[in-house]
């Protein structure tokens, strides 16, 4: 169990040095003793390890830190955003409501690595983006994301439409990165409802606009 504890020091009062020596608190609070306000607004400022390790230390307070667990996500294989989808659309409410950040790379979408084949003489990466679904799947349910971060933005809308219009339906973006975009794609500004302090746009992996 975790408690809430502070030292204290006695101030000099009679010319003579202040005393430093510690002294144990009258009282201690248990974290569990707290209210589900004060309990939230902790959960609020943890993620990764820390939620983890926070959830853990009671029934109670697991229901405030558990979700903040995986609010930042970053898939960057196949496998990721298999998983991803598969975890964050379970739940009621669905977990992907808690991601406040998400980012994809383009390595997802990977079809054929030449440094995989050795009988594929032209040294080049190839694309194919049947997994635009899942994306769509998670950007649909993830409707809280503060930062998302989306490569070959152009290429997934072409694939899967309603990743378009889950992005622009979102109310809560603060920062979004949006990269292989082209003058189609762009029409998303046209109808995004976040006001964004942060944005980010790229033609392709080197050029920004």
């Amino acid at each position: 169990m975790y408690y809430l504890a502070s030292s204290t020091t006695t101030a000099a009062t009679d010319g003579h040095k202040p005393n430093h020596s510690y002294e144990p608190p009258k009282t201690l609070v248990s974290f569990s003793a707290l209210n589900n306000d004060v309990l939230h607004e902790i959960a609020s400022h943890l993620s990764g390890r820390d939620a983890l390790n926070f959830a853990l230390t009671c029934r109670r307070i697991h229901d405030f830190a558990i979700h903040r667990v995986s609010c930042t996500l970053f898939c960057q294989t196949a496998a990721d955003l298999r998983r991803a989808r598969l975890y964050h659309l379970q739940g009621l409410p669905r977990r992907a409501i808690f991601l406040r950040s998400l980012s994809i790379a383009d390595s997802v979408f990977i079809d054929r690595p030449w440094q995989d084949d050795l009988n594929w003489a032209d040294p080049k990466t190839t694309y194919e983006y049947s997994l635009a679904t899942l994306v769509g799947d998670i950007l649909e349910a993830a409707q809280n994301l503060n930062h998302l971060r989306l490569e070959h933005f152009a290429h997934l809308v072409r694939h899967e439409p309603r990743i378009r219009d889950a992005v622009a339906a979102m109310t809560h973006l603060a920062g979004l990165e949006l990269s292989e975009v082209d003058v189609e794609s762009l029409d998303i500004f046209r109808d995004l409802r976040s006001d964004l302090h942060y944005l980010q746009i790229s033609t392709d992996k080197w050029s920004k606009l």
